[in-house]
């Protein structure tokens, strides 16, 4: 519950503190009184954002401070655990929205406040059932009607689905990068092979260079030989100097043989020798021949267009970065080779996380047709002590064409207006049976679904008379099961309260007092008729005060 609220300088209130004791908490005034400052106080204690304008005119300083009776809360670092059954939580506010955070004593940020309070405390203004009207609203309060079992099934859908967006979000990048991937590196295979054919290395250009010089060099030298052997052989018609010295020595051994011509024949076939030796020497010089000559210029050209065309293919002006590409081509088909290993992995476990998502949908479904007949049952019976008897409610299950993170249905809550034929409650129930619907549901919910602290902001809208009373008895029974606060203009509500806090103007300030019984018949009449005095008033506020059936 909440135990105290010290307010300073918070819109209308110069100070104020409130001591609040368990059960209904009714605090009531005139219009304009400032029972909404003590709601906006509220607000900032439960972590909503600060404003400028919240700061009393012509206070450079303002603060909230509250202490509430919690046990130990889940979930929250020790440093914010309450202290002996107690949490003291504390606003400072500044000029221009600037302010201070302290949980326990200890600073906090805002987010971890309004995370820990709204745990604590709810705050319902007088447009709060239109909440109602929302379908997540509606599929909120029936996950959390019955044992839980559905808000559990819904947190765990909710989880599967985040995976399985996960898992196809991964899996959609995964082919999208295959496919880009894939595009870049068009004919890869067949680029890696001819580039494996050509055993290419980083100097592979300047290799071949190196090796169509040094062709052309022994081109030229065979050139050079093959004349001096025409010159020697002869060629053209010519004889040749081989030729010539064998007809010389032909010559030569048919001259008469005196000693001289056998001489001179000597010499001859000597001089034949050197020139058939001169011959086999140049033979020898020669090197290939010019067919294998024309041979290996055919290879290395080819080699290099071949190389030229790799190039071209690949988009790159050097061998070093054609084998960058070739190693990088490589590393994409192995990363190709896996990544297709793993979009099977991914699609295999989508598959069977998309058959478990539908195990939980059916579950899920179950269990809300289970807690939707469970809180049609106790709704409509508190609707009846609420003179509703005439309004059956009912829940209704819109399935779904698929399955979404809140299951494979929409939830609406529906109101008979005649015989047989629901409607949404949007469109059939007045303020007055908006306001009677939501009480009753927070009756029929379970108290782990409840708040500590529920704060009513002026929510009787549509109630009066009979409704009104009945209503004021519900809300004493609610009181039975978490600390309620009532800001209230209805006086029949505000005679079910356990504890009356009255804010009346004072000239410039804004006070906060609480009644006393003899106090109460006072303000309980001004709330019927607008004077405190009426003996006619008095008596009926005496009556009211008077109903204690439900008193805690």
């Amino acid at each position: 519950m909440l135990e105290e609220l010290h307010v300073r300088h918070i819109c209308g209130i110069s100070q104020a503190s409130l001591r609040f004791r368990p059960g209904l908490v009714a605090i009531t005034g005139e219009s304009g009184a400032g029972k909404s400052s003590l709601v906006r106080a509220m607000e900032l204690l439960c972590g909503k954002r600060a404003q400028a304008s919240l700061l009393r005119t012509g206070a450079e300083r303002a603060d909230v401070q509250g202490a509430l009776s919690l046990d130990f809360l889940e979930g929250v670092d020790d440093l914010y655990q309450p202290q002996e059954g107690t949490l003291v939580v504390r606003r400072e506010l500044y000029g221009g929205a600037k302010g201070r955070i302290t949980i326990q004593g200890s600073p906090a940020p805002l987010g971890v406040l309004s995370n820990l309070m709204e745990r604590c405390v709810a705050i319902q203004s007088q447009f709060a059932q239109l909440s109602l009207l929302e379908p997540s609203r509606q599929r909120d309060i029936l996950d959390g009607a019955g044992k839980g079992e559905a808000l559990e099934l819904r947190h765990s859908l909710q989880q599967h689905m985040e995976e399985l967006g996960k898992l196809r979000h991964r899996e959609k990048a995964l082919r999208q990068r295959q496919k880009e991937i894939e595009e870049r590196h068009e004919n890869v295979a067949e680029i890696s092979e001819r580039v494996r054919r050509l055993g290419l290395k980083a100097d592979a250009e300047e290799d071949i260079a190196r090796e169509l010089e040094a062709l052309e060099h022994r081109r030229a030298h065979r050139k050079k030989m093959v004349e001096v052997e025409r010159l020697l052989l002869g060629g053209g018609g010519a004889m040749g100097l081989l030729g010539d010295l064998e007809e010389l020595c032909g010559v030569l051994r048919h001259l008469p043989p005196p000693a001289e011509t056998q001489k001179l024949e000597g010499l001859g076939e000597q001089a034949l020798r050197s020139l058939q030796q001169l011959h086999a020497a140049l033979e020898s010089l020669q090197g290939d021949s010019e067919e294998a000559l024309d041979q290996e210029q055919e290879r290395l050209e080819a080699r290099w267009g071949a190389l030229r065309q790799i190039k071209r293919l690949l988009k790159v002006a050097t061998v070093e970065e054609v084998l960058l590409r070739c190693q990088e081509m490589e590393e994409a088909l192995a990363w190709l080779q896996e990544s297709r290993e793993e979009a099977v992995s991914l699609r295999k476990k989508a598959e069977e996380l998309e058959q478990e998502l539908r195990q939980e949908a059916r579950q899920l479904r179950l269990k809300r047709q289970e807690a939707a007949q469970e809180l049609e049952t106790t709704v409509n019976h508190i609707l009846q002590d609420l003179a509703m008897e005439g309004s059956p409610f009912r829940v209704h299950l819109q399935p779904l064409d698929k399955i979404r993170p809140h299951g494979a249905e929409d939830v609406a809550f529906l109101l008979e207006v005649g015989e047989g034929a629901f409607h949404p409650i949007g469109r059939s129930a007045s303020g007055g049976e908006l306001s009677r619907i939501l009480l009753a549901i927070q009756l029929a919910l379970p108290p782990a679904q409840l708040p500590r602290v529920l704060v009513f902001d002026e929510v009787e809208a549509g109630l009066g008379g009979k409704g009104a009373l009945l209503a004021g008895l519900k809300l004493q029974e609610l009181a039975r099961r978490c600390h309620v606060i009532l800001i209230t203009h209805e006086a029949t509500l505000a005679a079910r309260a356990h504890q009356h806090f009255v804010v009346c103007r004072q000239g410039e300030e804004t006070l906060v007092q609480e009644l006393s019984p003899e106090d109460r018949v006072g303000e309980i009449a001004r709330m019927l008729c607008g004077d405190p005095l009426s003996p006619e008033a008095r008596v009926h506020a005496a009556t009211l005060l008077s109903y204690k059936e439900l008193d805690c």
